[in-house]
């Protein structure tokens, strides 16, 4: 249960020295998680202690860190996961900040919001005015508007009242000029999604910015950090899907994306490659479709050189393709899932009239990228030949599943799950693979 590692958690944040405060969110905690992840605060020189205690109750509550990442401007992201009883995962999203800003531009320092923090039954959490005022320059300043309802009547409630401690708070972090204006626009009743307070609050934090030098140098050498730091390792994945055609990989996609987009942030799908280069039937004037001819694809023989060739162009398209296309997506967090990808040329004989001994395929795919995850969708030979009909042979599925077998039994990364079973169980049995695969690796 989700309880079992918040509840310690917040009793260790309580019992000892630590400065903390949950930003937003957190009505049930820690019995239950309210919004999607949990908003915490704390002081940079805690950042190492708060990262000890996570990998200690980890250890004690067997939970398991499948992420630690950096998030935008001064913010840790932590996914943890647990696997219940039943084989469910269910998941936990730390946001901890040691700072509140956008884009390298501070508004408070973790102190400064901190002072008006105080304990709330289990959880300690900001002041009324407080939580407005951050949710306020958070809201406006990275997403342009407020998300919720709930965000706008808090922030025009403080507006119209003019607390002072409001007031104080959003002219330290937009200067006294620029908080008027907006405090003015908010109880206007004109702030909900309008360009005029996002644009105010974004310039207001540029402008406090300049103001202050050291602050705003170390601001901007902790950007420079963070984004080159998301190149090099990015925190996001590329999980590969793989199957026969008519075992579910498509269906099985599209519920992953739903099930794993609340968790890590962002998520997309691809098929088969990058797509950096165009598909060779285009280049040729041909029509181009979104799989393959199967009903041809296991009778022609395609000539050796003519393959090696064709399987050259394609495996330069996964070698660029996804530095270009796929890491720069992977950078900002995104999970990508594809349909397929380079193993289909290995076990499908024929896909994009490629037909080469598996031992220059397997080499060559040697020196290219490999997904971060695979998951094989197993799926019983008739229940294939109910969803694809006469395109394809008993024998050619019975082949092909052995072969996948086969490719996934070598992967460190992989495993194969039962694709015959219900869609949400199929879909359970996938995201527990995943869990697995991560979690070993860290």
């Amino acid at each position: 249960m989700i309880s079992d590692f918040l509840r310690p958690l917040f009793l260790e944040l309580n019992g000892g020295d630590f400065q903390y405060a949950v930003l937003r969110n957190h009505e049930g905690l820690p019995d239950s998680v309210h919004g999607t992840d949990i908003d915490i605060l704390i002081p940079p020189s805690a950042t190492s202690k708060f990262d000890a205690l996570i990998r200690r109750l980890c250890l004690d509550t067997g939970w398991l860190t499948l992420r630690t990442a950096s998030k935008d401007f001064r913010i840790k992201n932590y996914v943890l996961s647990n696997i219940d009883e039943d084989g469910h995962a269910e998941f936990i999203v730390l946001d901890v900040m040691s700072a509140i800003g956008w884009n390298g531009y501070s508004a408070w320092s973790a102190r400064q919001i901190l002072d008006h923090s105080d304990l709330s039954g289990e959880v300690r959490i900001l002041s009324k005015i407080a939580e407005s005022a951050v949710t306020t320059v958070t809201s406006l300043s990275y997403a342009g508007k407020f998300k919720k309802k709930q965000y706008v009547e808090s922030a025009r409630s403080a507006a119209i009242q003019s607390d002072p401690d409001y007031q104080i708070l959003m002219g330290i972090a937009l200067g006294s000029a620029t908080a008027s204006k907006l405090i003015d626009l908010i109880a206007s009743h004109n702030s909900g999604s309008t360009d005029r307070s996002s644009s105010l609050v974004r310039e207001g934090l540029k402008k406090t910015a300049r103001k202050h030098l050291l602050r705003n140098l170390r601001d901007t050498w902790w950007s420079i950090k963070f984004r080159f730091g998301r190149l090099i390792a990015p925190p996001g994945m590329l999980v590969a899907v793989i199957g026969t055609d008519g075992s579910g990989k498509s269906t099985l996609i599209e519920q992953l994306e739903n099930r794993l987009r609340p968790v890590f942030g962002s998520t997309g799908s691809a098929h088969l490659r990058p797509r950096l280069l165009p598909d060779l039937s285009r280049l040729s004037g041909g029509s181009v479709t979104a799989k393959p001819d199967q009903s041809a694809t296991h009778t022609r023989s395609p000539r050796l050189i003519g393959s090696l060739l064709r399987w050259g162009y394609y495996w330069i398209d996964y070698l660029i393709g996804y530095q270009i296309v796929f890491r720069p997506r992977t950078a900002k967090k995104s999970v990508i899932f594809i349909d397929r990808y380079f193993y289909d040329f290995e076990f499908d004989h024929g896909q994009k009239n490629v037909k080469l001994p598996g031992w220059i395929i397997r080499s060559m795919q040697k020196l290219l990228p490999d997904p971060d995850v695979v998951i094989h969708v197993d799926t019983d030979t008739q229940t294939v030949l109910d969803r694809r009909g006469d395109e394809v042979t008993k024998a050619e599925i019975d082949r092909q599943r052995v072969a996948l077998r086969t490719i996934v039994s070598r992967l460190q990364d992989g495993g194969t799950i039962d694709g015959s079973r219900s869609v949400d169980e199929v879909t359970d049995q996938a995201v527990t693979l995943i869990v697995k695969i991560l979690t070993r690796e860290s």
